[in-house]
């Protein structure tokens, strides 16, 4: 009977510390207060379950930093996945209410995910929630995206950008355009009869006039201006601190 009870007791605790370290595990931090508390548990729940399915712990942070505007994002998010796994290991979607400025990173096992692709279509998801100040719609919305990602990835499917309907239609428009001014010229130049000349020598009788003087006089002048290039709203590529990621302003 002693045995049992042993047994159940330790099980008991087995579990009990199970669950603890399980509540302990922190996939998403709000320090801000702007994101409710089921909205949290929603955030938390979606993220939980992609290390749980991919293998690949996916953190989300929103806080107030008090860093200064020309503080890099990628710094601060270096520093709060720090915090958050306890090592430089995983990807990380990290918001920033001082600055304004957001940053997707990735270290260690998360770095081969964030392809210029995958980080085209994260952007393209959480930048008008944050403009918008609906920062629940954004992370939510980058574990959903993830989740299609990493599933991709664990088929063996690496995510690419679908070719834009666009593009084929401008395509289609250029090598029409290209066809027809062919066809254009070699029309236009079976029609010309004369060519064009530097001076109106044919159209003189000779001896008819004799220059003693002649002057190149322009009327006009051409101005080529080239605009300087605009700052990106968003940068991303390797960055110093040995991470793959993505930044931007909101």
């Amino acid at each position: 009977m002693k045995k049992i009870l042993a047994m159940f007791l330790t099980v008991l605790l087995l579990l009990t510390a199970g669950l603890s370290a399980s509540a302990d595990a922190i996939a998403f931090s709000d320090e801000t207060g702007e994101i409710t508390y089921t909205d949290s548990a929603k955030i938390q729940t979606a993220l939980e379950k992609l290390d749980r399915l991919y293998g690949i712990s996916v953190y989300g942070a929103l806080e107030y930093s008090g860093a200064s505007d020309s503080t890099p994002a990628y710094r601060l998010s270096e520093a709060k996945l720090l915090e958050l796994a306890g090592e430089l290991d995983g990807i990380l979607f990290y918001v920033d209410l001082t600055t304004r400025q957001w940053d997707i990173c990735a270290f260690g096992s998360g770095k081969k995910i964030l392809t210029e692709d995958v980080l085209d279509l994260l952007e393209e998801e959480i930048q008008s929630p944050l403009e918008d100040g609906d920062y629940a719609e954004a992370f939510l919305g980058f574990a959903s995206q993830m989740d299609y990602v990493l599933s991709l990835e664990r088929d063996g499917t690496a995510y690419e950008a679908p070719f834009p309907w666009v593009k084929y239609l401008l395509w289609a428009l250029v090598i029409g355009l290209v066809v027809a001014g062919i066809s254009v010229w070699v029309m236009a130049s079976k029609l010309k009869s004369v060519h064009r000349q530097a001076a109106a020598r044919n159209y003189l009788k000779d001896g008819s006039l004799d220059v003693t003087e002649s002057r190149d006089i322009f009327l006009y002048r051409t101005v080529t201006r080239t605009p300087r290039p605009k700052e990106s709203s968003s940068s991303s590529g390797g960055r110093s601190n040995g991470s793959v990621g993505r930044s931007g302003r909101f």
